[in-house]
Parts: C-alpha cells; structure tokens; sequence
C-alpha cells in the first residue's frame, strides 16, 4: 500500500501561513471496499505543531473507529511531544491530529498503519455510517 504526499516546506523549516491541500489516494489492495483517504490539509498551529485532517473516503461506523484508534503501531520517535503525546481522532469522515512540523512524515505513515488495520480486521462489516 502506498501513500502519496508532499508538503510544501519553506527555507525556514515551518508550513507556510495559508492551509495547505494535499490530494492523496490510500486505498488496502487487499480489503475491497475498505475506507481510503482521499485528502490531507494542514494548517499551522503554534509551538512548531500543524493540524493535519486527513479526509476520509466514508465516514467509518463505530467499530472500525474503535479499531482505528486503538491500533497497535510501531514505536514513535522523535521529540517528546511526539513520542508521548496522544494519537489521532477519528471525527466524522476525518482523522484529525496536531502533531510536530518535524514528525508530520511520521504522522502520516501511522495514520496509514491504523487505517490498513482497521480495513482488515473490520473487512465484511459495515464499515461506514450511514
């Protein structure tokens, strides 16, 4: 599985001041009809953080969510901010999370870590909402 992004980084190691969109395409190979992020914007915040709100394809029901969230995944590191701080939430049809500027490659491939988990273990269930 593969996840497409970029970001747009300025000299000065900060995400620029107006909201960043990124189109991506997330989909599991393997789970037909599994639930993709189609989007990612990010939005500046302060103390060298972003809001990042990944768009999801369907908005997930409750067990897929409950999944999602509590998905084991590789040990985080990095600065303190990352390695303790909490994970991503699942609102609507996003996953919303604030995470360092410098751990924004890392957010990514977690939240991509979480969704295949979701999609395979909640693979045959009504996954989203309707």
């Amino acid at each position: 599985m593969a996840l497409a992004l970029s970001a747009t980084v300025p000299d000065h190691g900060s995400i620029s001041e107006c909201q960043e969109v990124v189109r991506v395409v997330e989909q599991s190979p393997s789970v037909p009809g599994a639930i993709a992020v189609t989007g990612r914007t990010t939005a500046p915040e302060i103390g060298g953080r972003v809001e990042v709100e990944w768009t999801l394809s369907a908005a997930p029901g409750l067990e897929w969510t409950e999944v999602f969230q509590f998905a084991e995944v590789e040990e985080r590191r990095g600065p303190v901010d990352w390695t303790r701080g909490g994970g991503p939430d699942v609102v609507g049809g996003a996953v919303r999370w604030f995470v360092p500027t410098s751990s924004l490659d890392d957010a990514d491939a977690e939240v991509a870590r979480r969704l295949e988990v979701a999609n395979q273990r909640c693979a045959g269930t009504d996954r989203a909402r309707g």
